[in-house]
């Protein structure tokens, strides 16, 4: 079986993209709404009331945060959406995502098509998303609407008048959802219409500026030179580069060898929408060096990166036999099903737990509750940290929204169950749970080892175990509560 550079979407493959997207939709009802979602919701909620008043938030946040129209326009889907249309635009736009993917893959095999959709699912840092909605908004939504943006604007039937139309309202909203996003695809587009004058009609040239321009307005915030300023320890330059940037890395290194052994395909791929996606992903190189973290600065760098390398691969003519294709395309669908299958299981269940502890917040006088939750090191590999529960006692940030917005100001600390027969009048000295340690006072040896300077952790070292503390007021005194720390990759 042979495929070409002419994409065509395989039936099995727009299946297995909408089975994720009906999980994306499954899974949106029992989101723990924490972290940045209670954040902007509270916040906005507080700041709203009147249309000067709306309009002065978006003035502040843009000023002080970024301006991201995923991030000004998020409180139409956090406060005035109904959760099931919120679910439904993410389960939409999560399938349109992956479709999009393969569309642009110009792979036509039916078994490297499902590679693609592996690739994506396996391999992408998903984790560093956090499972929010404001994660959503901010980088898969636009991931589709990108891609559908940069469809309209080289399609050939970009000359018909809904196209146009349709070109007019996304290209602008889509380049402007976030700057990572829209201006490396800005520099990849204005490379392609320089290469290829003769495509840059009229209609296209309106789209290309509306394109230019929302991209723009993401840059027109001080917030980016001094955001970084909260990171106390970013990530080195390696870890930053070849911990989410590695389909960039290997592009790279692809171009080179094209560019030393192969020029002849060089060239012909320059006259290809491949260099949209091969410039914008180098592009994109810029905003993972300079963010403090790894992660999601590499998201779209990475979205780019693996449609230029297939879109690459799809220049070649590779034989596979039908009966490997049919064996591998089944197993990769095995793969799938059960690994989204398990994170929806899995957030389900982490969901619940999360209403019960929130539940039991909102009762407690002093914001100290005792419930047996899973901790992230509980979840199975497979999940690939995808996942998002109870925050575990390192997820200072989680642990600080659900203080400030579900505990009405005290200080969130979540104990064994085990420990609610504790008589905290009368304990003193050490008492061990596992690897955890109760103690009214602080073990010698304590550090601080911040990510951000606005949310400290302090760590001890315990034999060759190291924990994190959390203080707590019970009962008119101070105690100590330490666990193992497990820092998320993506939390970083």
């Amino acid at each position: 079986m042979t495929y070409s550079k002419n994409s065509f979407l395989n039936r099995g493959v727009i299946l297995m993209a909408a089975f994720i997207g009906v999980v994306y939709f499954y899974l949106s009802f029992y989101l723990p709404f924490t972290g940045d979602d209670l954040g902007y919701r509270e916040d906005y909620i507080a700041a709203s009331g009147s249309l000067e008043s709306i309009i002065h938030y978006c003035r502040v946040h843009r000023y002080f945060s970024n301006a991201r129209l995923a991030d000004l326009l998020n409180p139409i889907p956090l406060v005035y959406m109904p959760l099931w249309l919120n679910a439904l635009c993410c389960g939409v736009a999560t399938a349109a995502f992956f479709i999009l993917m393969v569309r642009w893959s110009g792979l036509r095999n039916r078994l490297l098509q499902f590679a693609v959709l592996a690739l994506t699912a396996f391999t992408f840092r998903w984790d560093a998303l956090w499972m929010e909605f404001v994660t959503q908004y901010n980088y898969v939504w636009p991931s589709a609407m990108i891609l559908a943006s940069i469809a309209l604007i080289v399609s050939d039937r970009c000359t018909a008048r809904w196209m146009t139309v349709l070109g007019i309202f996304l290209c602008p909203l889509a380049a402007g959802m976030h700057e990572a996003g829209g201006n490396p695809v800005c520099i990849g587009l204005i490379l392609y219409f320089a290469v290829n004058r003769a495509w840059l009609t009229r209609p296209r040239t309106v789209l290309l500026v509306l394109f230019i321009l929302g991209s723009i307005f993401t840059l027109l915030s001080p917030a980016h030179f001094t955001h970084s300023d909260n990171f106390v320890a970013p990530e080195s330059f390696a870890e930053k580069v070849f911990g989410s940037a590695y389909y960039i890395v290997i592009l790279i290194a692809v171009t080179l060898c094209l560019l030393i052994f192969d020029r002849k395909r060089l060239r012909a791929l320059m006259h290809d929408t491949t260099l949209i996606f091969a410039a914008a992903a180098i592009a994109s190189l810029a905003f993972v060096i300079v963010a403090g973290y790894g992660g999601r600065p590499a998201w779209y760098g990475q979205v780019y990166a693996l449609i230029a390398l297939c879109r690459i691969a799809s220049t070649y003519t590779i034989r596979i036999p039908d009966n490997v294709d049919k064996a591998m395309s089944t197993a990769l669908v095995c793969f799938l099903v059960f690994h989204f299958g398990s994170v929806a299981w899995w957030q389900h269940h982490l969901g619940k737990e999360n209403d019960a502890v929130c539940s039991l917040i909102r009762k407690s006088p002093d914001g100290v509750v005792f419930y047996d939750y899973t901790r992230d090191t509980d979840t199975p590999f497979y999940l690939l940290n995808k996942t998002r529960g109870v925050p575990d006692t390192d997820d200072v940030y989680y642990l600080a929204r659900l203080s400030q917005h579900i505990a009405g100001g005290k200080k969130v600390t979540i104990l064994p169950a085990a420990l609610s027969a504790l008589d905290f009048n009368t304990f003193s000295g050490e008492l061990h749970l596992s690897d955890d340690i109760l103690t009214d006072r602080r073990l010698p040896g304590v550090t601080e080892r911040s990510f951000y300077k606005s949310h400290p952790r302090f760590v001890v070292k315990q034999g060759q175990t190291e924990l994190i503390e959390r203080s707590f007021e019970k009962a008119g005194r101070t105690f100590y509560y330490y666990t193992p720390v497990d820092v998320d990759r993506g939390e970083k």
